[in-house]
């Protein structure tokens, strides 16, 4: 990976992680509803 990220990029990884952490979040919750 390079070193040199625009920000643009440095937006766009950050807005992934979220919304991989919010998609992380809803399947944990539908998993304890299932157990």
């Amino acid at each position: 990976m390079s070193k040199k990220l625009s920000g643009k990029d440095k937006q766009f990884t950050r807005k992934m992680q979220v919304r991989i952490n919010r998609i992380d979040e809803a399947l944990r919750e539908l998993l304890a509803e299932l157990d």
